[in-house]
């Protein structure tokens, strides 16, 4: 997904871990199902059995759906999304949620990633963020493999 959604590599890869003593917002977390048919909501009939009532599945199961489907050609990415309403204080296209630092475990610098913003993104690694483990990644080999180094602790 670094291709597609971090800047060509140039971006980083955070690694979260839902702990339950936290009441991690990343439990909600359900993988995506990649599919060739499309999800209910796309077939004009079971909409209007929806609309209806004349099924057991709701507006929202439909809606449901249809954010955690893909197609197959999609499916190398294995993702896994938190699909929520915008809450009334929020605008724009996206919520920004805060999370605590327990829950941050590994922070891995995209194989293009920059000096400068490695330098930036390791400075950030404070207060309560200095036990997260960061790793540099590479594309080794043919097949485009990605292989992950271990960064020392800053000292």
């Amino acid at each position: 997904m670094w291709n597609h959604y971090a800047d060509s590599y140039r971006g980083v890869l955070l690694q979260f871990e839902a702990v339950d003593a936290l009441d991690s917002v990343w439990l909600l977390a359900r993988p995506v199902v990649y599919q060739a048919a499309p999800p209910a909501i796309a077939d004009a009939r079971r909409w209007a059995r929806c609309m209806l009532r004349k099924d057991k599945r709701t507006y929202l199961d439909m809606f449901t759906e249809y954010q955690y489907t893909k197609t197959p050609d999609w499916a190398y990415e294995r993702e896994w999304r938190i699909a929520t309403f915008a809450l009334p204080e929020e605008s724009g296209e996206c919520s920004y949620w805060a999370f605590n630092p327990r829950e941050l475990v590994g922070v891995y610098l995209g194989p293009r990633c920059s000096e400068q913003d490695q330098t930036d993104i390791l400075a950030l690694l404070t207060n309560g963020f200095e036990e997260v483990s960061v790793f540099r990644t590479r594309i080794t080999g043919a097949g485009g493999k990605f292989t992950f180094q271990t960064l020392p602790e800053p000292s």
